[in-house]
């Protein structure tokens, strides 16, 4: 049937509404295990580079190897769930670019987590965090974009491309 001043269809076919997956539409453990899995490439990497490295002088402690390898996982599930119930659940959907940018912010403050969560967990308290360490933080950080990057590809691959973009409803062509 088409609308004869403009020659165009008066019923739309089936298309999407969107590329992007909607908010709503992505399972809760499919996300919980993409944030989780994300930061676990980088997380190795230097927590093997820093057992290397602490090898030859012996400082560096099994608990201190367990904390180099969950928090980032903490850290990542932190903010990707505050980001997909404060900037995602407004928008009702999610980007691949949005996942990658989440990636690098997190990873960006990655090594003032280590710092924080390393003095909260070992000596019970934030006052053995120096300020003074902003600089190497932010330098640290900068090295630490890529396997943020890389991250945020695996949250989008495992969490967030799975889920399927909505269809629009073309039901109502055969009433």
């Amino acid at each position: 049937m088409d609308d004869h001043t403009t020659m165009l269809p008066v019923i739309s076919v089936a298309e999407r509404l969107s590329a992007e997956p909607r908010r709503a539409d992505l399972p809760t453990g499919r996300v919980l295990l993409g944030l989780a899995l994300a930061p676990l490439p980088g997380a190795a990497l230097m927590t093997l580079g820093i057992y290397l490295a602490s090898a030859l002088d012996d400082s560096v402690r099994v608990t201190d190897l367990v904390i180099l390898m969950l928090s980032p996982v903490v850290w990542s599930v932190i903010c990707g769930f505050a980001y997909l119930r404060i900037i995602a659940s407004k928008r009702g959907q999610i980007a691949r670019s949005e996942c990658l940018l989440l990636g690098c912010v997190s990873s960006l403050l990655m090594p003032f987590v280590y710092d924080v969560s390393g003095a909260l967990l070992l000596h019970g308290s934030l006052l053995v965090v120096d300020p003074a360490h902003l600089r190497q933080y932010a330098i640290a950080g900068l090295f630490s974009l890529p396997f943020g990057l890389f991250g945020g590809w695996v949250f989008w691959r495992v969490g967030v491309h799975p889920a399927a973009a909505p269809m629009r409803d073309y039901a109502p062509v055969f009433d």
